[in-house]
């Protein structure tokens, strides 16, 4: 169940399960809680999906009768609180297990998930304890990917021909709270070469690109150092990565879908390992990608490592090479390889039911 199925370049991880799924160990329905999803029923044809409810309007107490309806083994929810009206029918049964995964990144405290799936990148031993439903831990990532949208082609990393660095974020502008943004003047502080581009929809409101601003300057950075740019069409704004080098992840909230596009673009993304799920999504992502050397241990590991880049002049080569063989790498690599990750939750959803 989802509000988003028909958002496609955020969905790519679940687009990918979905055309993964072994017809003859699943049958699949959807409860499409958004737009009209005719392009949605197209997608998936030749999938392991049956049905697609419409759900949307629909009332709390009319879903949940309809989901009881569909007499399901597994109920899975992809949206935890990105759907805050729809948190009421998870305090009751719905189907024998209910399963959070793909935007669960804590704990959602309801009485009817049973179950919430993550990886060791995301849960630490001991952990256990500070959620209400029953971690389970794959083997691998708890995320695969496919890119099935339009996106631009990649390019070589902008500073083979400027002579300099050039990081970027794409995060959504709360995800850069005060925090990450002294860090980030920090790196430019000690960085005196490197640029930074910041891009999100916020940043068409000239309140939040003056607040930027502000902070910038206050810190010492030139303002020619810094560019922000607003929102675009999406294949527009995936091409913000051809002038960026490196992406930088922010915390504690990480990207998820700017750090799939980031590396589907060729361009690595600095993270590190924090100290919540949603701490460690982008490690989980880096960590079987062709990019895990961009995977950090700390905050200060992740600042040091940017600053060394940004000195080498040994980079431009290295993420030339990167950039060239992003794509294949990518596909051959783990965190794009679906049918593994559709194995183990078909696996994971034999178990549940005969052990929830």
């Amino acid at each position: 169940m989802s509000s988003f199925f028909a958002k496609a370049n955020y969905m790519k991880p679940v687009y990918a399960l979905l055309a993964a799924h072994d017809p003859g160990r699943v049958e699949v329905e959807l409860f499409h809680d958004g737009p009209e999803g005719a392009e949605l029923r197209q997608r998936m044809d030749g999938t392991a999906v049956e049905v697609v409810h419409e759900v949307k309007g629909m009332s709390n107490p009319d879903l949940v009768e309809t989901i009881r309806g569909r007499q399901l083994d597994v109920l899975v929810d992809l949206n935890a609180y990105s759907a805050t009206h729809r948190l009421p029918i998870y305090t009751v049964r719905l189907a024998r297990v209910a399963v959070g995964w793909f935007n669960h990144y804590a704990t959602s405290g309801l009485p009817g998930i049973d179950v919430i799936v993550g990886d060791a990148q995301t849960v630490d031993a001991g952990e256990e304890s500070d959620y209400s439903e029953r971690v389970v831990r794959l083997p691998h990532s708890y995320l695969s990917f496919r890119v099935d949208h339009p996106a631009p082609e990649v390019v070589p990393p902008p500073c083979l021909e400027r002579g300099a660095i050039t990081f970027g974020s794409l995060c959504s502008q709360y995800k850069i709270t005060p925090h990450v943004l002294r860090a980030w003047c920090r790196l430019l502080q000690e960085a005196p070469t490197a640029r930074l581009i910041l891009a999100n929809r916020t940043l068409g409101s000239p309140d939040a690109a003056r607040y930027l601003r502000g902070a910038f300057a206050e810190a010492g950075i030139a303002d020619e150092r810094v560019e922000l740019r607003g929102p675009a069409e999406h294949l527009a704004y995936l091409a913000n990565y051809d002038d960026i080098d490196i992406a930088l992840d922010t915390w504690p909230y990480n990207g998820g879908t700017t750090t799939t596009e980031a590396l589907w673009q060729g361009v690595p993304v600095l993270c590190f390992s924090g100290d919540r799920w949603a701490s460690r999504t982008s490690a989980s992502l880096l960590a079987e990608s062709p990019f895990r050397d961009f995977l950090c241990e700390s905050e200060q590991a992740m600042l040091e490592r940017a600053i060394r880049l940004a000195a080498d002049p040994q980079t431009a080569t290295h993420l030339a090479g990167l950039r060239a063989s992003a794509r294949s790498a990518l596909r051959q690599s783990p965190v794009c390889d679906a049918a593994r990750l559709a194995g183990e939750m078909e696996d994971l959803y034999a178990r549940l039911l005969v052990s929830p």
